[in-house]
């Protein structure tokens, strides 16, 4: 009703003020005949069958402006279309009339159908704010010319129509939902309107004379009480409510049980939420998250057409959780929430021609590696080593060693539900200088170790060698304490013996799942007194604990964790390892019969 109000009052100051105005109509032949120079409350009223609409018009107190205010659409139903409305009633009267007039002027083409500026239109903003669906089977007589305006005979009276909040806090019955959503109503400090008066004796704070205000969070992301908006909305009965809640429950588990109720209820509120449809077929229809909801008509309790949309009150309904509740999720790196590095040495790439939403990041770094390979000669084989440093550069080839931190990461808070996961990514690095050549041996046979017990023979074809590009996914979860950087070493990671990571080899833009790598005491990080820096070339040995296995990763909690992404640090100070990141793929492990 505020919006109403409002904009009932923005109109009507609109309309005293603007006595005058410019009808593109005026020249039009069809439209002049003997009344064109009386205004529309003259013109109305020379409309026997119009009567009982002026009758409402003087009641609401709106005869003047019809006279004075210019470029209007009367909207006026016939004698025999008037609601039985008690005229001493001035608040009834005057919502039902300014639910019958326009401030824009519309009118019927050739087809009969109602126009704006050319384009075809039928729903239509009244003087009350509400939008009014008119068609041309409602118009009996259209383009009834005034000075300031024109006219509209209606063989029916338009509907006061509620918005879809108005309505659904006006049903006597119960709905969850519905009490969901008042649920998150409350009353806000307005900053600029309150008055500071002095300052508390005892705390030194500021004392004011506040105004409050209404804020509702939901509300805000779904505005079921604006006229402007275009939604529809399905209450459902308790039964399955209950039925969906159970299946989100599954999913939802946190440690706080109270928050856990709110939360899975907040969720299937919203769930229920859509962009404006009418229900005629059983399918599958998407709601404003993009969660598929099977609905069926035949489940229709009842409806109501809304100013803002539809309400449906439904005895069933159904959502699937399998790669529609919850789903494959991409975590591009380019939206990190925070970086760390004592020099900012994170960098957003546009790589269009490969990168997942047209960018990737990197950590601006040098890397130092150690390679071996194995020289098989006649008597006796031996193996051989080659150390090479890789230094990021800008293109004219200047050097940057920017980022000399151990463990500079950059952040993410991807929302995770209470199931296990498969996690992915593409770390590509793409850079020239990740390469090394091995030296040729005359006559001996050289081999090079590619992956885990796989060696490759090396010819003149491929002594240029790519380096291995090692980095770590360091991870809290909801409801944990949080990751938290400290002293060179990150805090708080799922497990003190444990992290996911993955080994690729320069060049290589392809998708790798990411898998967890143990940990030792010169390796990665921990809440112990010695911290773990490094990552060893130890993978996990895959038994199952508390945290998944080998590939898979357990969420006990639903709620948004941390994500580090950051280097392995084989070799500490400068050379803290160069970081890359397309995108994060999470795979959720749902039953696929939910």
């Amino acid at each position: 009703m505020k919006h109403i109000k409002l904009f009932t009052s923005m109109c009507l100051t609109a309309l005293l003020v603007s006595l005058a105005g410019c009808n593109p109509w005026k020249d039009d032949t069809q439209l002049k005949d003997a009344r064109y120079g009386q205004p529309l409350s003259e013109t109305l009223a020379a409309q026997s069958q119009l009567s009982e609409f002026v009758a409402m018009v003087e009641a609401a107190g709106y005869t003047d402006i019809l006279k004075k205010a210019a470029s209007m659409t009367v909207f006026a139903p016939v004698n025999g279309q008037i609601p039985s409305i008690d005229k001493s009633d001035t608040e009834a009267v005057k919502a039902w009339v300014e639910n019958h007039i326009s401030v824009m002027e519309y009118y019927t083409d050739a087809n009969g159908d109602l126009t704006l500026n050319g384009e075809t239109i039928s729903h239509i903003q009244m003087f009350n704010g509400k939008y009014a669906d008119i068609t041309k089977s409602m118009i009996q007589q259209g383009n009834i010319p005034a000075s300031n305006g024109v006219i509209h005979i209606l063989g029916e009276s338009i509907p006061y129509r509620l918005t879809i909040l108005d309505y659904i806090n006006s049903i006597n019955e119960y709905f969850e939902q519905v009490e969901c959503i008042n649920y998150f109503t409350e009353k806000v400090m307005d900053k600029e309107k309150s008055v500071q008066t002095g300052l508390d004796p005892k705390t030194g704070q500021p004392i004011y004379d506040t105004v409050w205000v209404e804020k509702n969070t939901f509300l805000e992301q779904y505005p079921l009480d604006d006229e402007h908006g275009s939604f529809t909305l399905v209450l459902l009965k308790q039964e399955p409510i209950d039925a969906i809640k159970a299946k989100y429950g599954k999913y939802m588990v946190q440690p706080d049980s109270l928050q856990t109720l709110i939360d899975i209820s907040t969720e299937v509120t919203r769930d229920m939420v859509f962009p404006y449809f009418t229900l005629e077929e059983d399918g599958r229809y998407p709601d404003c998250n993009d969660v598929l909801v099977d609905l069926n008509p035949a489940d229709i309790e009842s409806s109501y057409k809304a100013s803002n949309g539809m309400v449906y009150i439904m005895k069933d309904a159904s959502v699937r959780i399998y790669e529609n509740k919850i789903k494959t999720t991409y975590i591009e790196g380019e939206d990190f929430v925070e970086t760390y590095d004592a020099q900012d040495a994170w960098f957003v790439r546009s790589r269009s021609n490969y990168a997942r939403g047209g960018y990737d990041i990197m950590l601006k770094a040098q890397t130092s590696w150690t390679h071996t390979w194995f020289n098989y000669y006649p008597e006796k084989d031996s193996t051989a080593t080659l150390t090479k440093t890789a230094t990021y550069n800008d293109g004219d080839q200047t050097s940057y060693l920017l980022s000399k931190t151990n463990n500079a990461y950059a952040k993410y808070n991807p929302l995770m539900y209470s199931c296990s996961y498969n996690l992915y990514w593409v770390t590509y690095n793409d850079l020239s200088s990740q390469y090394y050549t091995i030296p040729a041996v005359d006559g001996v046979t050289q081999r090079v170790l590619k992956t885990a017990g796989d060696t490759v023979e090396i010819t003149d074809d491929n002594r240029n060698w790519p380096i291995t590009q090692e980095q770590k996914l360091l991870i809290s979860f909801p409801g944990s304490p949080v990751l938290r950087y400290s002293s060179g070493a990150v805090h708080n990671n799922f497990s003190d013996y444990a992290c996911f990571a993955s080994a690729v080899l320069a060049g290589d833009a392809t998708e790798h799942q990411i898998v967890r790598y143990r940990l030792v005491d010169t390796n990665n990080t921990s809440s112990s007194a010695t911290y773990h820096y490094f990552l060893l070339d130890v993978p996990y040995d895959g038994k199952p604990d508390a945290f998944g296995d080998a590939t898979t990763l357990i969420c006990p909690a639903y709620g948004n964790a941390t994500f580090f992404v950051a280097g392995t640090v084989r070799n500490t100070d400068k050379n803290a390892g160069m970081v890359f990141l397309d995108y994060i793929k999470l795979v959720p492990l749902v039953d696929v019969n939910d």
